[in-house]
């Protein structure tokens, strides 16, 4: 075969699939953080507008409001802590795929 043929001057397939990869992982990071954002801010919302119906219908205002809101709060950070683990899990596997055990 020779060198000289249609494809010698193209680079190999595998050149271009590292940067569809990396471009693939931004948005997907993005995609989930922004997911994230949403979970925290309906939790929240959620928990206190829930308290405050509550106390409404049993006229315990504002105790229940901020049981609805500490709960929303807690709701959140077990979301980021999840969170957190699954990035830190990826990472940890990132870095054991790596020879040197160095990160990109």
């Amino acid at each position: 075969m020779s060198e000289d043929g249609p494809g010698a001057d193209s680079p190999p397939p595998e050149a271009d699939s590292g940067q569809k990869n990396e471009e693939v992982s931004t948005l997907l990071l993005l995609g989930r953080l922004t997911g994230f954002g949403w979970y925290v801010a309906i939790s929240i919302a959620g928990g206190a507008l829930l308290g405050a119906w509550l106390d409404s219908q049993f006229d315990t205002s504002p105790a229940l409001v901020l049981v609805g809101l500490a709960v929303g709060i807690a709701v959140a950070a077990l979301g980021l802590v999840r969170l957190i683990r699954a990035f830190g899990g990826r990472a940890a596997a990132r870095n054991d795929a790596e020879p040197d055990g160095a990160a990109k």
